[in-house]
């Protein structure tokens, strides 16, 4: 599998990534989903919020590396929720995960994330801190 869903399949899952000057976590981010090949197929679409860092040279490089990852560039800073919109109205998955670019995932994230969704008509993940501890 690759960061896409095959030719003409929609994607099960539309991760949005919102990015607003995170140059320094934005590679890890992306790696860590496009390297992921288990589970659901999915769409990855990154969203930057008028970043004023090297962030747009970052996704530029992720675009050669990573052709099938969306970039999307908002002329202005919408906030949070407004990246998401904006992501969200080009997502084509049944369902839709949304990531901070300081997020890195592991390998079979995503699989089990969407069998609870599909058993209990709702999911969040937890997240644990570098140092091993757990945020809420």
């Amino acid at each position: 599998m690759t960061c896409s869903s095959k030719m003409g399949e929609k994607p099960t899952v539309s991760i949005i990534v919102v990015n607003y000057n995170g140059s320094e976590h934005l590679i890890s981010c992306l790696e860590s989903l496009c390297c992921d090949h288990t589970g659901p197929e999915r769409e990855i679409l990154v969203v930057d919020n008028a970043s004023t860092d090297n962030s747009l040279e970052i996704l530029a490089e992720v675009s050669v590396r990573y052709p099938s990852v969306m970039i999307l560039r908002s002329e202005t800073n919408c906030g949070y929720s407004g990246g998401i919109n904006i992501g969200s109205s080009r997502a084509q998955g049944k369902y839709i995960a949304i990531l901070n670019m300081d997020v890195t995932v592991t390998s079979g994230w995503l699989a089990p994330t969407i069998e609870f969704l599909e058993a209990n008509g709702f999911a969040n993940g937890a997240v644990l801190k570098i140092d091993g501890g757990l945020r809420l």
